[in-house]
């Protein structure tokens, strides 16, 4: 299993304040062991370490891994949501797929996301569809955009407005810069911080913000790629990421793009084609109080940039 997904109620639909809009892929085959060698690397690398154990009792932490009759009516939920998905999605037969990881160390050296996908934008002929929660861009990422667009490349991406995002920092450090991307000619949608139609909102009384969280995008129709890898300066420099590349399975691109086209229905486009249409929908219907926390973060999230 991979993709963009951590494990909290909020990304399993959960949580009566804020909920993420997550996409995963389930994968059988030899590749699997490929990812499990990758996890090892991981685990047995120096920059692991077991945590000291806590020899004084927690009664919270007791409570907590104990059952609870309430428990119950959710595992029914996830169980019938979980039969829906089933009967909703099928299997799709990837002949050429491949995973690439980064290594647990920091410098270019470990890399080779970021290479991977580079690579398979520059073998795009018409068009690129992206969605990230977080959508910052730095000289790198432009110059990408650049060839692109001199390559008469369609480029569409899907992120986060204030309204729906769990990082406003990320939202201040990509409205001063609206004006540049429009000269790569990209098209740029925010969503707006509601649940997709259809999607249960009866979570214990609250009224919660939705946000997109997927880590995907899909080049030609063709080519699916999906991981955890968000496009901004913490998963080019800081993090370490992974992505699976599929190539040449056209159903399975096309289910990705109906997927992220249902979330740009429930979005506002900011930059059409090169030409800002609509500034003010990055900030969406945010709260007033989000608003300023939004201007008062704008210029440290700017100075600190490669951080975020």
């Amino acid at each position: 299993l991979t993709g963009g997904r951590n494990i909290a109620n909020d990304y399993f639909d959960l949580s009566g304040h804020y909920n993420f809009l997550d996409s995963d892929l389930e994968i059988s085959g030899p590749i699997a062991k490929t990812v499990l060698e990758s996890f090892d690397v991981y685990w047995n690398s120096h920059l692991a370490s077991e945590p000291v154990p806590d020899t004084a009792p927690d009664a919270g932490a007791a409570k907590f891994v104990l059952p609870d009759p309430s428990d119950a009516a959710l595992i029914e939920k996830l169980r019938a949501a979980g039969e829906a998905y089933a009967q909703s999605h099928k299997a799709h037969e990837c002949r050429d797929l491949g995973f690439v990881t980064d290594f647990p160390n920091h410098g270019e050296a470990s890399r080779n996301v970021f290479n991977a996908i580079v690579e398979e934008l520059g073998r795009a002929r018409h068009e690129a569809v992206v969605e990230s929660p977080y959508f910052v861009i730095k000289s790198g990422g432009y110059a990408v955009l650049e060839d692109l667009h001199k390559r008469g490349i369609s480029v569409r991406v899907l992120t986060n407005s204030l309204a729906s995002t769990d990082a406003s920092y990320a939202v201040g450090a990509l409205y001063p810069w609206l004006g540049s991307l429009a000269k790569t000619g990209l098209t740029l949608s925010a969503y707006g911080g509601k649940p997709l139609p259809g999607q249960s909102t009866d979570l214990g009384g609250g009224k919660p913000r939705w946000g997109v969280h997927s880590k995907r995008g899909v080049i030609d129709g063709d080519t699916t790629v999906l991981g955890t890898y968000n496009i901004d300066p913490r998963s080019a420099n800081l993090n370490s990421e992974l992505i699976v590349v599929c190539r040449g399975q056209k159903e399975l691109a096309a289910e990705v793009l109906a997927s992220i086209a249902a979330r740009e229905g429930n979005s506002v486009t900011v930059i059409e084609r090169g030409t800002i249409v609509q500034r003010s929908a990055l900030l969406g219907e945010s709260p007033l109080r989000q608003r300023i926390r939004f201007l008062l973060e704008l210029p440290v999230a700017n100075l600190f940039v490669f951080l975020l």
